[in-house]
């Protein structure tokens, strides 16, 4: 989802985005140079601009970052939310959004949890192979009944890591086991796509990265949210403990993020907007 020049025009036009972007530069992020850096004049330098970026550890805070420079400009016009929601890292921009974090400990905190992430893309915080992911087209119900019907041995390890929409399932797990469900789904006629990254995000492959997280968000400043903060665990609002707060977060890195369960929970709850 990350792109050059993200929030770009909003931070040119409003002093208010522009300085959320200096705040993150005054806490050493170094993340200005990736969202805007001096143009490219041919396909291989804008092709290598666009790698840079996509590096996780870049990407992740980058996106934060870009997340709550938008807030700002939407506090701008008056809006405030009655409660917020993120999708996987988008929940640390959520729980900052609500108050949970201040700014520059969120940014901070999605800067940490793009380190973590890439090191396990890299192996760093577990042993072998760092997995892959797959976005399968279906409802969960069609791909779990496709799943349970997968002969022996047949994509071993491999978990329910997103329920994004009521249509599409992500897979993640070893990628041999993701490499026979590709095959598997095509013999029955689902379209399943492999994902470019760097790890299994959302399984048990990135497990390693969960306990330095927890660690790292011991050492920060937590408030009671301002409003309810859906999460992607429980697909239920945050409660008001601080240490239950680090622990979900933490523990979110391999867990399934429920995003469809959580929209409805929030519909339920009366949001529409």
């Amino acid at each position: 989802s990350q792109h050059l020049d993200m929030s770009g025009a909003a931070a040119m036009a409003f002093e208010a985005v522009r300085g959320v972007w200096d705040e993150s530069e005054e806490l050493g992020l170094g993340l200005r140079q990736h969202v805007f850096p001096p143009p490219a004049f041919d396909d291989e330098g804008q092709a290598a601009l666009e790698r840079a970026l996509a590096a996780t550890e870049i990407t992740q805070p980058a996106i934060a970052v870009t997340s709550l420079a938008m807030v700002e400009a939407l506090r701008l016009i008056g809006l405030e939310p009655d409660c917020v929601a993120g999708h996987s890292l988008g929940e640390v921009t959520a729980l900052t959004a609500a108050g949970a974090l201040a700014r520059g400990e969120g940014m901070r905190v999605a800067k940490l949890r793009g380190e973590l992430m890439a090191a396990a893309g890299r192996g760093d915080t577990g042993e072998g192979d760092s997995g892959s992911m797959i976005a399968v087209r279906g409802g969960i119900e069609q791909v779990q009944e496709a799943l349970a019907e997968r002969p022996e041995g047949v994509g071993e390890g491999v978990v329910v890591a997103n329920h994004n929409s009521p249509r599409q399932v992500v897979l993640s797990g070893p990628t041999k086991g993701i490499h026979e469900l590709e095959g598997f789904f095509e013999e029955r006629g689902i379209v399943a796509r492999a994902l470019r990254v760097s790890a299994a995000f959302h399984s048990p492959l990135v497990e390693g990265a969960v306990e330095p997280f927890a660690a790292a968000l011991e050492g920060c400043e937590w408030s009671a949210p301002r409003c309810p903060v859906y999460s992607n665990v429980t697909a239920e609002p945050y409660g008001p403990e601080r240490e239950g707060m680090r622990a979900q977060l933490a523990s979110a890195i391999a867990k399934p993020v429920r995003f469809v369960e959580q929209i409805r929970a929030m519909y339920d709850a009366g949001v529409r907007t």
